[in-house]
């Protein structure tokens, strides 16, 4: 009887970017997700996002993603992790 070792799982890295591409396949689309935004002047990212809404002007999260905001908070949605990350280090130490 041959006996077959257990597959092991490695993650696939991009060498020259050092990105582990596996993890990307597995994030939630951009569009799925509740964005930070950088506050602008005075207006602080909620009353940014309600102005962009009305207005219908395209405004961009930490992570580079960009929309146009319906103007309804995102509850409901997973938060983006790259956004959460660049959070975090902007605003550590």
């Amino acid at each position: 009887m041959t006996q077959t070792a257990p597959l092991v799982s490695t993650p696939v890295v991009d060498p020259d970017l050092g990105i582990d591409l596996e993890s990307l396949l597995e994030e939630t689309p951009p569009e799925e997700c509740a964005h930070i935004v950088r506050r602008s002047g005075a207006l602080g990212a909620g009353a940014l996002i309600t102005a962009a809404a009305e207005a219908g002007m395209e405004i961009e999260a930490l992570c580079g993603y960009r929309w146009v905001p319906k103007g309804h908070a995102p509850d409901n949605l997973p938060a983006c992790q790259r956004c959460i990350g660049i959070w975090q280090s902007l605003t550590s130490g």
